[in-house]
């Protein structure tokens, strides 16, 4: 799939923005130089969620950042997608619940992720 790199600090951009190849974006609701707090790593999940067109969620703990992220995308009505691993696997256990909680699609292949609407 192609697109644009971009990548969500819930802390103030790193290193040098002049060094940023074409096509990458780095986004941060902090300024660079400013305080990392708890609040801001939380709020980032959100910002991530809201500027994403699909979140696919791919092999996540019950209480992962990435279970975290898929719960803001559902909640602003945005499409998540989960890609199940073996049951009972602690390291897809986050999917699985999502899956079962929110009825979310699962995705097996990229067709199915693409179909993600």
């Amino acid at each position: 799939m192609g697109g644009a790199t971009i990548t969500v600090f819930g802390s103030s951009p790193e290193g040098d923005l002049g060094q940023l190849h074409y096509g990458e974006v780095q986004v941060s609701e902090l300024p660079p130089s400013a305080v990392v707090t708890t609040r801001s790593q939380l709020r980032a999940r959100h910002l991530l969620a809201a500027i994403t067109t699909k979140t696919v969620l791919i092999q996540a703990g019950l209480a992962s950042r990435a279970v975290r992220t898929a719960e803001a995308a559902h909640a602003l009505g945005r499409p998540v997608g989960v890609v199940l691993g073996a049951e009972g696997n602690p390291t897809g256990a986050g999917c699985h619940d999502f899956a079962t909680r929110h009825g979310a699609l699962v995705i097996g292949n990229i067709q199915d992720a693409d179909l993600l609407r």
